[in-house]
């Protein structure tokens, strides 16, 4: 499997930045992400999921995986939540760090750094599941059929540095046809292996 660093060895070479002087890995790093999260909503791809637990009462805070970058999906005890901020939940109850607010069933839900945050905190022990958007560590999220959308993503914002906006364009272009052809080929594989029937002979007599 391709990995973050083998994408942007071969992104520099392509853009002419081998010595790292225009574009630092940090922000290919930050475009590899962006890339697969545009890959996931346009395609639907798939979406990791936390191992199952379970609230405690009167916690509203939990821990998020460590390669966490964005929701897709909450619920508690099987009813699906809201995806919300800290500020909303403020302007729906003002009083609420002053009054802790009751316990119940939680609708809301929202991220605080490295923690989901229930609202309203959660009235008993009810299963929790997850599902989410990695962020890349080394290896890249999607399958190898996507490696090539995401190296046009990246050339597309390494010409946008460089103010070459012609190029930039069309390689965003090239990433945007890409990845609908390459879903269907990572989801339909084709075996060209496999014998086609060129004919079938007469056997009536």
């Amino acid at each position: 499997m391709a990995t973050g660093a083998d994408v942007v060895a071969d992104v520099r070479v392509i853009f002419g930045d081998t010595l790292s002087t225009q574009i630092l890995d940090a922000d290919y790093v930050r475009w590899i992400n962006d890339a697969q999260l545009e890959i996931y909503r346009h395609t639907e791809f798939d979406v990791q999921t936390m191992p199952v637990f379970s609230s405690t009462v009167g916690v509203d805070t939990y821990p998020l995986p460590v390669d966490f970058l964005k929701f897709n999906s909450v619920t508690w005890s099987g009813k699906l939540l809201i995806l919300t901020t800290e500020a909303q939940i403020d302007l729906m109850n003002p009083n609420r760090k002053m009054n802790p607010p009751a316990l119940g069933r939680p609708s809301w839900y929202y991220r605080e750094n490295e923690m989901i945050i229930f609202y309203p905190p959660p009235m008993d022990v009810q299963p929790i599941l997850i599902q989410y958007v990695p962020r890349i560590t080394d290896d890249l999220s999607v399958p190898d059929e996507m490696v090539n959308d995401i190296k046009q993503f990246l050339l597309s914002r390494s010409y946008e540095v460089d103010d070459n906006t012609s190029a930039a364009d069309s390689r965003m272009q090239n990433f945007k046809n890409m990845m609908f052809e390459s879903r269907d080929q990572w989801k339909f594989p084709s075996d060209k292996s496999y014998p086609s029937v060129r004919e079938i002979e007469d056997h009536y007599y």
